[in-house]
């Protein structure tokens, strides 16, 4: 049965041990774009494990492109996190002033005085923020990551799918998804073609594995069900 239903068999510790040996690792869109949003400190981190693994690292042309595409939006969201807290925590403070009013007649607690304290702790807060926003690099201008994604995926990135091919994959992941078969199929929302992005960064690696002949890790931050087996229990097997 093992033969017939591999995916159902945890690997043993030998074959675990051959896998991280042999293996190819494969990082798609989110992993690369994670990179932006740890900490300098990890995403640095990340970069030196990287590049101790260069000769085994090779990515889709899915995932290099949609990196390409999406990069700019990532930076742009995390520069704008700190207008976007400000904004969250005014409206927060504004919520609980408007609530703790009703307690203005409290022979005991003295509401004013609470909100003195909050309007003060909301203002250090935001001084936090912008002395942070300040400290912010213009990745649009210096990109240290792209740099270095440049440099450990140089001639590691895969060829791109024919148009012909493209639309075979197109006609094959409409019939998939209409039978929820992963992966992909949780971005069904998605516009044609985009929505078909994972099962073709999907093909991508495995064309890959099969003309290498050696397995591939995929590394991913994509945690829908579409990619992961979860048991009704709520644990990923």
């Amino acid at each position: 049965m093992r033969e017939e239903f591999p995916g159902y068999y945890r690997p043993t510790d030998a074959e675990f041990a051959a896998l991280w040996a042999e293996c190819d690792f494969v990082l798609d869109t989110s992993a690369l774009l994670n990179l932006y949003r740890l900490p300098q400190q990890a995403s640095d981190t990340v970069m030196d494990i990287l590049g101790a693994i260069q000769n085994r690292l090779w990515i889709p042309h899915q995932a290099a492109w949609e990196y390409q595409r999406r990069r700019r939006d990532v930076i742009a969201q995390q520069a704008g996190a700190y207008t976007e807290i400000q904004r969250k925590l005014r409206d927060a403070c504004d919520k609980l002033g408007n609530e703790l009013r009703q307690y203005k007649r409290h022979p005991f607690i003295e509401v004013d005085a609470l909100l003195e304290e909050v309007e003060h702790a909301a203002g250090e807060i935001a001084k936090r923020l912008e002395a942070s926003r300040a400290q912010h690099p213009d990745l649009l201008k210096e990109d240290k990551t792209r740099d270095g994604l440049t440099q450990l995926f140089w001639g590691r990135v895969g060829t791109p799918y024919t148009n012909d091919r493209l639309q075979e994959i197109y006609r094959e992941g409409e019939k998939r998804y209409k039978c929820r078969t992963p992966p992909g199929f949780k971005d069904e929302e998605k516009g044609h073609p985009d929505k078909y992005g994972d099962f073709v960064l999907w093909c991508q690696v495995m064309d890959h594995a099969r003309e290498t002949n050696r397995p591939s890790i995929l590394v991913t931050d994509d945690r829908k069900e579409d990619w992961w087996w979860k048991s009704h229990d709520g644990k990923t097997m």
